[in-house]
């Protein structure tokens, strides 16, 4: 194959051949001499008449070595081969990601399949087409993880839970979900969420193994079957602070993500969370925001909606919005203890009783209501995922500091949690405790709307008396 200019054609003479192949040999001599890894290298094939191009692609360098000889590479390169195209790069940070593009007749510009040795960063070499890629950056999660670690890695964080209960065919995915074998029996929470990934074409996915849900591991399998990269993480049940360091350490690994990048951005983190914080306090200590603005906000700090920066915006507006209202009027002060609910409107029928949430457990823990240094010890205090006790304790501090009159327990059907109502009901003795189940997405049933309307007059009855 000719190399031909689409100006005139080039004219090499023998000697500047020789110099050029020369000087590459000497340098790629250099290069195997002193890189050490292995880096891939696939072809593949352009169509449509358009010259085959060579991308040498530089990640993750951490000397100036590999730069140098980058550089080196490109002038050779240029000086011996007329059509060799322009540097490009995705930044202006070169020992991050650089890249050339030049033609395969030159010396360096290597075809066929081979392995070279790398020395602290990767190269990788690949015909491709001149057209930009995509990268997806979305990970999805089952339920609050480490999401600083994403986030400094650059990624999307994507709570697959608030993903799922926030689309309007919430109840189709369910059904989908069943018709591709999941059980009638299986919890509401696992098909939607087998299902929002698949919607959503999510590829890679973060699942809790231990500290959530036990349906998970079976979760991951469906997914995996799917084509879904899976990449588990497990809290240890007794608060164990030398284990969840070991699975931080090598979750971070895992995207490459630093130490001093992870301290940087928990502390952007923190910022973001306590604005929601302070809503948090206007509905419960000032009567200005409703159970439901509560659940959403403080819900949604396990994602910040795949960006705290516009998250942090939109809280600052809704807080100011928030304090200039009047104080709502609701008699009776009521705690959501539980895994958020299934239903649609279950905080909103229940100030039409006449009561209102002013304590959402399990979502008030993924907004990290605790100011803490490291993330070790910000992810042991998270109850969540741990024990039934740490939990309880978490509860009736707040029942005291917040005045609360009855407490709903809402438990998910199929859920191995059903089994922890014993245990609150036997400890927290002396306050009105109902217990709601909920099954799949939708309004609430007729059942559950009686129960709810009789304990919320039986509390005010026992609150007059």
């Amino acid at each position: 194959m000719d190399c031909v200019s689409p100006s005139a054609e080039p004219v090499v003479s023998k000697t500047e051949g020789l110099r050029a192949g020369s000087a590459s040999a000497l340098l790629w001599s250099a290069m195997s001499a002193t890189l050490r890894n292995d880096a891939v290298v696939a072809l593949q094939t352009r169509q449509e008449k358009r010259q085959h191009a060579t991308a040498l692609q530089i990640s993750q360098s951490s000397a100036i070595l590999p730069f140098a000889i980058c550089t080196l590479h490109f002038a050779l390169c240029l000086s011996s081969c007329p059509l060799c195209l322009s540097v490009q790069s995705s930044s202006w940070r070169p020992w991050r990601s650089w890249r050339f593009i030049s033609h395969p007749l030159s010396p360096l510009c290597l075809g066929g399949e081979f392995s070279i040795p790398v020395f602290r960063f990767d190269i990788k070499l690949s015909l491709r087409q001149h057209r930009t890629v995509s990268i997806d950056k979305r990970i999805g999660f089952t339920t609050t993880i480490p999401v600083e670690v994403l986030l400094a890695a650059g990624l999307v964080p994507i709570d697959l839970n608030n993903l799922f209960i926030n689309d309007e065919e919430r109840q189709n995915l369910v059904c989908q979900a069943e018709r591709a074998g999941f059980t009638t029996i299986t919890c509401g929470w696992i098909k939607g969420l087998y299902s929002t990934v698949l919607k959503h074409n999510i590829r890679t996915v973060v699942a809790v193994t231990q500290g959530d849900c036990s349906n998970t591991h079976a979760l991951m399998e469906t997914l995996m079957e799917q084509g879904v990269h899976i990449i588990p993480f497990a809290f240890p049940w007794d608060h164990d602070p030398v284990v969840l360091t070991a699975q931080l350490k090598s979750f971070r690994g895992r995207f490459q993500v630093r130490p001093a990048q992870l301290r940087k951005t928990k502390q952007q983190c923190d910022k973001v969370r306590r604005i929601v914080h302070r809503i948090d306090r206007l509905t419960w200590h000032d009567n200005k925001v409703t159970g439901k603005e509560n659940h959403l906000w403080q819900v949604q700090c396990s994602d910040f909606n795949g960006d705290p920066h516009q998250f942090a915006h939109s809280a600052k507006q809704f807080l100011k919005q928030a304090r200039q209202r009047k104080p709502l009027i609701e008699d009776i002060r009521l705690a959501f203890v539980g895994v958020p609910p299934i239903f649609d409107d279950i905080y909103e029928y229940i100030e039409e009783c006449g009561a209102r949430v002013v304590f959402n457990e399990i979502q008030r823990q993924f907004s990290m209501p605790f100011r803490t240094r490291d993330l070790v010890t910000q992810y042991t205090r998270y109850t969540y995922p741990y024990d039934v006790y740490g939990r309880i304790r978490d509860i009736k501090r707040e029942i005291r500091r917040r005045e609360i009159d009855g407490m709903i327990h809402y438990v998910q059907a199929f859920c191995f949690r059903q089994i922890q109502d014993i245990v609150m009901r036997k400890r927290l003795k002396g306050l009105p405790i109902l217990t709601i189940e909920g099954d799949n997405p939708g309004p609430l049933d007729t059942k559950s709307k009686l129960r709810i309307e009789a304990f919320i007059e039986t509390v005010r009855r026992m609150k007059r008396a």
